[in-house]
């Protein structure tokens, strides 16, 4: 863990908590899993104060605990994951995309157990005052609620989640040995740890839920709030388990963040049109994506993709079928259009049109699987993701050191290494600008230089000095300048609340409240200005963890 992702770790945890809890949640990212004595000793605070925070950091998913035995005893260790505080940068990104997909109510619903961490649905609803809503209004929540856990974006909440990913595994593998007759092999280890992984996987796949109940309908059952789904030839109800706590899953908001920006990055390769078709093959398998690491998509056949395409969009306007060579293709292939021809403008026509622009497009994100999968289409994950991070870096390269930046690392990623004069001679550039460009990149770590001696003395001034890039390298770079720049967003936000405090400890005044006229004018400027700096630094930290997330979590 790099010193700036712990600063930032810090700020967020000072911003969203308080000095108390940042000063214990500090300590656990520095030194690691500690016990509750060692982290009482290296804060300086009460033993309460420590208990306290722990149970913050804990209710809001930001520590887990592992237990050791320590001579007669048990010892509890706590750890802090530093990326879930860092995930809590992106809690704007999922409030906004909430409420595009499940309206003010759904809205409300993650808001509150946000606030709160984790919450049962008993005491969801006291938040929700449900005592004051109309019959109508809690079938809605009701039915929000069970979308949001249907769909995964939020999850039940077991015991074993609070005890830290690293001991859970060893439990696991532990057990898995215990079945063997001998002591396993490096090549039985392997495959017990990667049938734990498949295991997992494959829970996932059978969408098990946490905090789901199933049982028969019966004809006398009048519970209109329950879901009712059918399994075989049983009618099911399905309905929410009150004992249950819930919290919001990150990594589903996360894939959901990754689906907008690569329709974006559809439309600007394609059109409208083109990304409309893109986005109801990401419909197809959204829901059996449950990271964002994933090399390729599940298959998506192209009626599956006609099939999901919304109503009432017209797809023959953006594309000219006529004027490729996508009538020929299409005659050729038989057995997938049913017969419908270029003429008629079937809507697998179009699709299928729309669908082979995307697999001949340079980036080559869509491909079609006729190997395994009869002729289906998938998306390269692994493609889409390098090309998303190099557009994140280029621009990034050229805001900061200008456009000769980008060529010079084009250039090295297609040349490897070379010395400034062969990079001046293909860059088309003076030697002078070339070396400046070169060791400002040089300097951030954009660019690496390797020392080539040409005698057995290695002094200097016998050296070839030749300079190379890596693409992974520079990702990471560019991550951390993010961080370093987000950082510095907050420290500036705090600054500007720290000159205000006087002012808005004045307009929160009950007095001022129920007569604003007591505000000057000079406030009400200063007010004015003060809204509009704050404003203007959450839209560069909204934009900034957008690109995070296209360099870290994709």
């Amino acid at each position: 863990m790099s010193a700036v992702e712990l600063q930032l770790t810090h700020a967020i945890l000072r911003e969203h908590f308080g000095t108390i809890v940042e000063q214990v949640g500090s300590t656990l990212g520095q030194r690691g899993r500690l016990p509750l004595r060692l982290l009482v000793q290296l804060t300086g605070l009460k033993v309460r104060q420590v208990q306290q925070a722990l149970v913050v950091l804990i209710q809001h998913n930001l520590v887990t605990w592992a237990e050791s035995p320590h001579r007669m005893h048990m010892l509890v260790f706590y750890v802090l994951d530093i990326r879930r505080v860092l995930l809590r940068l992106r809690i704007g990104d999922v409030l906004g995309l909430t409420q595009e997909l499940f309206d003010k109510e759904g809205l409300q619903i993650v808001q509150q157990i946000l606030l709160a961490g984790k919450l049962t649905v008993s005491k969801l609803k006291d938040k929700l005052r449900w005592s004051t809503l109309t019959p109508a209004n809690r079938r809605v929540y009701l039915r929000h609620l069970q979308t949001l856990v249907r769909h995964r974006y939020l999850e039940g909440v077991k015991y074993t989640d609070s005890v830290t990913v690293d001991d859970q595994n060893i439990a696991l593998d532990a057990k898995a040995r215990e079945s063997l007759a001998a002591i396993p092999n490096a090549k039985e280890i392997a495959r017990i740890r990667q049938m734990r992984v498949e295991r997992s996987e494959a829970e996932f796949q059978e969408n098990r839920l946490v905090g789901m109940k199933r049982k028969i309908a019966e004809d006398d059952d009048n519970d209109k709030d329950a879901m009712k789904i059918r399994i075989g030839g049983f009618e099911m109800v399905e309905e929410l388990d009150e004992d249950v706590y819930f919290r919001v899953n990150f990594e589903r908001f996360n894939v959901q963040l990754r689906t907008k920006r690569l329709v974006d990055f559809a439309h600007e390769r394609v059109n409208k049109s083109g990304a409309v078709v893109f986005r109801s093959m990401m419909a197809l398998f959204d829901d059996r994506l449950r990271l964002c690491r994933e090399e390729l998509s599940p298959p998506a056949s192209l009626l599956q993709v006609t099939h999901q395409l919304p109503q009432g969009h017209t797809l023959n306007k953006d594309i000219d079928l006529h004027a490729t060579d996508f009538g020929m293709d299409m005659h050729s292939q038989s057995g997938e259009l049913d017969g419908n021809s270029v003429d008629n403008g079937s809507s697998q026509t179009v699709v299928q049109a729309f669908l082979q622009l995307l697999q001949t497009d340079t980036e080559g994100i869509v491909f079609r699987d006729d190997f395994r999968s009869k002729g289906q289409y998938r998306v390269n994950f692994v493609r889409a993701r390098t090309k998303l991070r190099d557009a994140v870096l280029f621009s990034y390269l050229q805001e900061k050191f200008g456009p000769f930046s980008c060529r010079v690392v084009r250039i090295l990623r297609e040349t490897h290494k070379l010395d400034d004069k062969q990079l001046a001679k293909l860059a088309l550039l003076p030697p002078k600008v070339v070396r400046q460009v070169v060791h400002e990149m040089l300097a951030k770590g954009f660019i690496q230089l390797q020392e080539v001696p040409r005698t057995s003395e290695r002094t200097p001034a016998t050296c070839y000095y030749l300079f190379y890039t890596s693409p992974e390298i520079s990702h990471q770079v560019c991550l951390q300048l993010h961080y370093e720049e987000i950082g510095k967003l907050l420290s500036r936000r705090t600054h500007e609340l720290e000159l205000r405090k006087l002012l808005l400890e004045k307009t929160n005044r009950e007095d001022v409240r129920k007569d604003p006229s007591l505000l000057t004018a000079g406030d009400k400027r200063a007010l004015d200005s003060l809204q509009k700096t704050l404003d203007l630094i959450d839209a560069s930290l909204l934009r900034l963890d957008r690109q995070v997330l296209i360099l870290r979590d994709f």
